[in-house]
């Protein structure tokens, strides 16, 4: 089985939150009212990377959200790789789950 490495998990973070911005302007569009509380939301976190309804503005704030995907999934990855190769999950884990008898 291959590895996945950080880079690839923070471009998987980053496409995924493009396409979850694509979404919803593609609802934005539709004018789907059911969905208007999920798209306010979505518009009040994306208002600080300048997202609007145009297509220079669905450019620009897809790029801005890209590379917010990409540092926050790869910052992700990088503390559990570092947590998973000094062996700290595995030892607190098992802290938890086993008893101290033995």
């Amino acid at each position: 089985m291959k590895k996945i490495t950080i880079l690839e998990i923070g471009l998987a973070g980053g496409l995924y939150n493009v396409f979850a911005l694509l979404f919803t302007n593609l609802i934005m569009q539709i004018h789907n009212p059911y969905l208007g509380r999920f798209v306010m939301t979505v518009m009040q976190r994306s208002s600080s990377f300048s997202y609007g309804l145009t297509t220079g503005s669905v450019l620009n704030g897809g790029l801005w959200v890209f590379l917010a995907g990409f540092i926050q999934f790869g910052g992700i990855a990088f503390i559990f790789y570092i947590l998973s190769t000094r062996n700290v999950l595995t030892r607190t884990f098992s802290r938890w789950v086993k008893s101290s008898e033995k």
